[in-house]
Order: structure tokens, then sequence, then C-alpha cells
């Protein structure tokens, strides 16, 4: 039997929600370590019939195929780390069993190795429990608990304040202790002397996880624009109320509304409680509907200020943000540098190092960048593509290619550059790795900078007025169908105005980035097996009819999000478990199973309701989680629902 140790919550991490009655994995990971091996290996023979070869889930300790593994998440946290997390990486864990004998500034560590790994959650084994039967005293950890370390963390935190010593459990010591008078402390030494050569977690893990956690992008009380649940055709003023992980609490506010409000208005007042992710479809920036001539509910104050927004973006002038206010770099979808922003670049001719680099150039979401003499003084080969006034080298704003200023000196890798630069690297490298303020320049790009986008980057921007495709509807009561869809407005900042056919498509319009996870190219439902809602709610469609009698053309299926490759999608294995948010009650998250695929879309099951429930999520999508997410977090785990126990679903008001 594996114990679970409670999750000791970083410090500036704020348990948002009643915890006593949040659900807990432990039964499930239980079950799953009961399973004796000789059942487990038939099992996952089994799965590999279905899925291929996929040893190398089953080798380095994680839980696959029973939980998805964290690496299969667009959004995870960790990122840098989830790849190196395997059986046998050994930790350093503060131990309790010791806390009444020793004074308060004395804390107890000792060694673990990682045994198994179910999405955030390390299964650990002390280092000397080696005799038959110790695996009782294995234990479950969250990567976000505050007492879990990198091997050597308590020899370097010696302070006059707080000591660690180190000392194994109470079991191993008392067997070492059996064996003579002084066996224990040689046992310690003996252990404690190779360490210098066991696979632990960087040296930086503490800091790195301080600022994972708990420095997210937004800020409470942070002024967005949000989109209006019960009329799309309109944003409002919001204010930031709550912020757990990438997950914001926005509600609209008197100050900043003076409109009519619904009874049933999810998102206006103190007491309501919108919960989005950082990178929803809900949140635009500041200034963002007047400079697009979109529906704007406000009161006349925050219009006039928004209005002096766009009309400064407009003419390229620094706009008059309020210190509140957020702006475009901080909204995901819209490009995030900007002419002479200064980035690592790996060099295309010699991929040991980066060199300093410029942003020269930006349409949309492509950027063209040089290597300028004044950041780089080493020799230049005569093909450089990269270096000098002429040159043009492309890239996508997410490219491998780029990285943020001070990332080589972080990482110990190549750098190519004038001393004067390295010297400047060096420092921000210095102030990331001790948890300081970087001291940047105006011009450096920052780590919050560099972004994932899960898009097709060879797509060119081609998107037109009148354009059809599939969508699934963000405002939807069930997230288990496509909609027929038309490309009302092109949009500045890549974004468009998209509406579903039929009579309330301008009513019922919707602005989207044309990178949106919601759009899908024609004829994808029929493809997948996914119900297609006609103009009329039409039972029979059939597009080709449709578009010939429209006059209208399909868009491209170039400009829509590919479908991963087989290999990605084995991650997340049918039955695999993960937590997933409730779209239609956001705030609301819940255990779950992935029930089947479609395309790049991921049925997803929650646990306990009926399969009417059941909703499609991309398969990178920001609203499913990693297994032991609520908890690193501090925010509840809806408990799954008994048959007769459910209730009927909230209903959008158009």
């Amino acid at each position: 039997m594996s114990l679970f140790h409670n999750v000791e919550l970083l410090p500036g991490v704020i348990r948002h929600s009643e915890l006593s009655s949040s659900w807990s994995w432990s039964k499930f990971i239980t079950n799953m370590n009961k399973m004796d091996d000789k059942d487990k290996a038939a099992e996952e023979a089994e799965w590999s019939k279905e899925a291929g070869d996929k040893g190398e889930f089953l080798d380095d300790g994680r839980m696959w195929p029973y939980v998805v593994p964290v690496d299969a998440f667009g959004e995870h946290i960790f990122g840098e780390y989830t790849d190196k997390l395997k059986e046998g990486v050994v930790v350093e864990y503060l131990m309790r069993d010791y806390d009444d004998l020793m004074e308060n500034n004395v804390k107890c560590m000792w060694l673990a190795k990682i045994v198994k790994i179910a999405g955030y959650r390390l299964l650990l084994r002390w280092v000397g429990a080696d005799e038959e039967g110790d695996d009782r005293y294995d234990f479950w950890v969250n990567i976000g608990s505050r007492i879990l370390h990198s091997v050597g963390y308590g020899g370097t935190m010696q302070t006059s304040r707080l000591t660690y010593t180190y000392i194994p459990p109470k079991f191993i010591a008392d067997r070492w202790t059996a064996e003579g008078e002084d066996s224990v402390a040689k046992h310690i030494q003996s252990t404690m002397i190779p360490l210098q050569h066991v696979r632990t977690l960087r040296r930086q893990f503490e800091q790195d996880r301080k600022r994972i956690i708990t420095e997210p992008v937004f800020k409470v009380n942070d002024r967005v624009e949000l989109l209006d649940y019960n009329n799309s055709t309109r944003v409002r003023p919001a204010r930031v109320k709550k912020v757990v992980g990438r997950r914001i609490c926005v509600h609209v506010r008197q100050d900043d509304f003076d409109g009519e409000v619904d009874e049933d208005d999810r998102q206006f007042g103190d007491d309501s409680e919108f919960w989005v992710d950082q990178s929803s479809f809900y949140l635009f920036h500041v200034g963002w509907a007047c400079y697009n001539n979109y529906g704007l509910g406000s009161s006349k104050e925050y219009r006039r200020h928004a209005q002096k927004i766009a009309d400064a973006l407009a003419s390229g002038e620094d706009p008059p943000y309020a210190s509140c206010d957020v702006s475009p770099q901080k909204i995901r979808s819209w490009s995030v540098n900007k002419v002479n922003d200064r980035v690592e670049l790996l060099d295309y001719n010699n991929s040991t190092r980066v060199r300093p680099a410029r942003v020269k150039k930006v349409v949309e979401r492509r950027i063209c960048v040089h290597v300028r003499q004044d950041d780089f003084d080493g020799e230049v080969d005569e093909d450089d593509r990269q270096f000098g006034d002429d040159s043009e080298f492309w890239v996508d704003q997410s490219s491998f290619y780029l990285f943020h200023v001070g990332w080589a000196c972080y990482n110990n890798y190549g750098l190519g550059s004038s001393k004067e630069y390295r010297r400047h690297a060096q420092k921000i490298a210095d102030a990331l790795a001790s948890g300081e303020d970087p001291p940047y320049a105006s011009c450096d790009v920052s780590p919050q900078k560099i972004r994932s986008w899960s898009v097709n980057k060879d797509a060119p921007f081609e998107w037109k007025k009148g354009m059809r495709f599939e969508l699934m509807d963000p405002l939807a009561q069930m997230f288990n169908e496509l909609r027929v869809a038309t490309v009302l407005e092109v949009l500045k900042g890549g974004y468009l105005r998209v509406g579903m056919d039929g009579p309330d498509v301008e009513s019922e319009c919707i602005p989207l980035h044309c990178t949106s996870s919601f759009m899908f190219p024609v004829g994808y439902a029929q493809k997948y097996n996914i119900r297609l809602g006609g103009p009329n709610d039409t039972e029979e469609f059939n597009w080709e009819d449709y578009l010939q009698q429209a006059g209208a053309e399909a868009a491209p299926e170039s400009l829509f999000r590919p479908v991963p490759d087989k290999n990605y999608m084995d991650h997340f294995q049918i039955g695999a478990k993960l937590e997933a948010s409730d779209m239609c009650e956001n705030h609301l998250i819940c255990p779950a199973t992935v029930a089947a695929h479609k395309g790049r879309l991921l049925q997803i099951h929650f646990d306990g309701w009926e399969d009417s429930y059941d909703q499609l999520f991309d398969v990178h999508s920001s609203d499913i989680f990693p297994l032991g997410w609520c908890e690193m977090h501090g925010y509840k785990l809806e408990p799954p629902k008994a048959e007769e126990e459910q209730p009927a679903k909230k209903k959008k008001k158009k």
C-alpha cells in the first residue's frame, strides 16, 4: 500500500476554494499499484496491440496508458522538467518523522527515488528501503509540493536560522541501528558520498518551481476586455478577480459598465465567478474593440480611454495605458514581437550556438530577424543568411530558432556574440538562476515573449470574407458538435469575425483569432463522425450543394490547425485519466477520461456522468490538465457525479 502525502503548497499559492470536499486521485492510483505484475503485463500487451510499440512510455515509470503523461499537454507547466522525471531519478524530501524531537530551526531531509509518475504526482521510495516488503513505505507526492527538492538542496541551504540534517526514516534507522552503534552514521555517509553522480533535478528547480506556479502572466485587478457571454456581438471591460496558475477569474464591475444587466449575467458583479484560461478567446487587450470597430458595452469614461488607446495603436504611437490595463503583449493571440526586439537566434550554419539578433520586420506572426555587427564580432561565413543589414531570415514567432535574451548563458549553450553582449546576457542568466528580476534592456525579449503556438506555421494568411468552414461554437451549451460557419469580416491583428450560418448569423457572431482551435475545414465533421449543424438545424446537409448554391468557397485546409501524427495522439490513450474543465460551467474542474479520438479533437468523458455529457476538446486545449494540477494549485477538483445526482446543465442565453 502506498501513502499519500498532502501537498504543502508553495508560499504565495492561495487556496482558492474550500478543499475539504475536493476529490482525490488516491484511490484510483492505489488500485493501479495493486495490479500484480502479471495482470499489468497482460493489460499493457493489449494496449500495445492497439497502439503499437509504446515502450518509451512503459519503461520510464510513467503510468501510461492509465494516465495521460504530462508532456502530452500543450499548455503543461514544468515542461523543462517533465521529460527528465523518470524512474530512478533521486530527490531530497523533507521528513516530518522527527519534528517532535528536533529544535525548531532543524529540519530532517532524506533521499528518495522516483518509482512511478502519474501526471504531476511522483511515487517515491526511500533510499535504503531495499528489503522485501519495503514498498509499503512508498509514498506519493506532487511535484509542486514545497518540501520536494533536488539533491544537494539541504546542504546548500544551511543558515543561522535554519539547518538541514540528513537522517533516514525511522524504519530504516532502526534497521541500521540494530547492526551496531556506529552503523547509522556509516550508512548515511556511504549514501551521501556518491550523490554527485546520481540523476536528479536541476539545481535551479526550486527557483523555477516558484516562478512557474506563483508568477502567472495576469495579476489581480488587471483590466481586460471580455467577450459578453450573453451577447457575443460586444465585449465589456472586466477585472481579474482571482488567479490560479494559468486560470483567471474575471468579472465586470459597475464602474466600468453602466448598461442594462440580464438576470442571468454570469460575468457581472462582485459576486460573479467567471473562470477562463489566460489564453482564452474570451479575453482581449484594453482598446481592442475600438481598434477593430467591434461592439463595446462600457461606461462613457472607459470608452474615451479605450478610443485613445486604439488611436495610438493605429498611428504607431505609445498607447496611454493605465497601470491596470492589459496590453496586446499579454494577450496570446497577438503578435508579441516588434521591430528592433532582440532575441537569441540559432545559427543556421552552426547549430551548436546561438547569436543575438534583432527583429527587422513583422508580418502577422512571422518575423524577419538578422544578426547585427554591433552584437556579433566573430567570423562570418560567406553564405551566412542571418548576418548583416541586407539579410532576410524569416521565421514564425514561435520558431525553434528563437530564444529569449540570456538563454544561452542560462543553459550553458554555445553563444557567439560581442563581449559586451555576453556580459549583459550573463547578468540576466545569473538573475534567472537566483530568482531575481533580470536586468533586461528595453529591446530584450524575455521568456514570457517566447511562446508556443500549435498552428500550421507554413500556411499563409489568406483568410477572406465569405469563406466557409466548420466551427465548434465556443459559446454553445454542449461541446459535441460542429456548425456551418462563415467569415463575416477579416479584422486586424489576425482576428476574424465569424458567424454560424442561419438567420442569426450577424447577431450571434464571434471574434476569433485565425489560429483558433475552434475552427475546422469543410468536411471535418463527416470525416470524424461528428454531428454537423446546418444553417437551419437541418438533419441532412451537403457541403458541395451548399457551397454551389451560396456561390461561396471553402477555406483552404492549410489555414487550419493540422491533426497531430499518430505517435502524438497515442499519448492520450482511450481510458487514460486527466483533469478537465467543464466548458459549460468553466469554474469547475473534474476528473475525466479520454473516451475517443476525433482527428485532433479528444472526446472527454466526465467521470460519473452519462456519456451524453461528453465534450470535445482540442488535443492542445488549455482546458485539459494533467492529473494533479488542482492539488498543486490549491484548487478544488470536483468529485465524480453519481447518475442519480446529475442536475440539468445551465443553458446560455443568446
